[in-house]
């Protein structure tokens, strides 16, 4: 591995290098935002577009301290900038820790970010998804056990058609806590959280391990991680169910 020293030039096209970016700011020539590093007294410019091997969307400052492996794409000599990318580096890795999850091996993993279908994670400088559903053998995210900078160890799960690795949690979590069905009355109003929507239905989260099924609003459109209001219609013991109605959103 490459470590620049002072004022030392880097090849253009060389080993991959380490460091660690400083910033993220916009860039007029570049025309987007753009990670920066400082390395040796050299500036070194990542565009959006050449940090991860997939689309990056939205606010990229979350890359903001993590330490990346690069190589040198060109020199700009007019700003004295060297332009770089990340996306040779994370192929090489991804296709060595593809490899070994295909072998069957499990993998520690560090949480990068908790979201709302699950969280990102990284292993070995190589971003990996944890879905809810690959996560926990019941209606517990992984965002009710864990938080950033947590570990917890993975097997492979699949593979996208665009080269993202998805993972699975080894072994998988199971709550031990059993929701109290007499706590919950028809007409009661009680918060939730919407985890699950689909074209027929969506569910919502009221409990500790329960989610409640309800038909998809009419009067207003919910998403994935929205906090809600819900009426308790039904309650069903023996089938470990709870019907209501989504009545209002709550965090907008």
């Amino acid at each position: 591995m490459m470590h620049l020293g002072d004022k030392a030039r880097p090849i253009i096209g060389g080993e991959f290098q380490t460091g660690e970016i400083r910033m993220v700011k916009y860039d007029a020539v570049l025309g987007d935002y753009t990670a920066w590093l400082d390395l040796g007294g050299q500036q070194i410019a990542i565009p959006r577009g050449e940090l991860e091997l997939y689309e990056v969307k939205g606010n990229i400052a979350g890359f903001v301290g993590r330490i990346v492996e690069f190589s040198i794409l060109e020199y700009d000599p007019y700003r004295e900038i060297y332009v770089a990318s990340c996306k040779g580096a994370k192929l090489k890795k991804q296709q060595e820790i593809a490899a070994r999850l295909k072998e069957g091996e499990t993998l520690e993993a560090t949480i990068l970010k908790i979201v709302y279908f699950g969280a990102y994670l990284v292993i070995d400088c190589l971003t990996v998804i944890l879905r809810n559903k690959d996560f926990s053998q019941d209606y517990t995210t992984v965002g009710d056990v864990f938080q950033k900078g947590d570990k917890i160890r993975v097997k492979l799960h699949r593979i996208s058609q665009n080269g993202k690795i998805n993972v699975q949690s080894m072994p998988k979590y199971l709550n031990p806590y059993r929701p109290d069905f007499s706590e919950f009355k028809p007409q009661m109003v009680i918060s939730g959280v919407v985890r699950n929507i689909k074209p027929w239905a969506c569910f919502v989260n009221i409990a500790p391990n329960l989610d409640a099924i309800c038909p998809m609003p009419a009067q207003f459109e919910i998403g994935e991680g929205m906090l809600v209001a819900f009426r308790i219609h039904q309650v069903r013991p023996e089938d470990k169910k709870v019907r209501g109605k989504i009545i209002k959103i709550l965090n907008q």
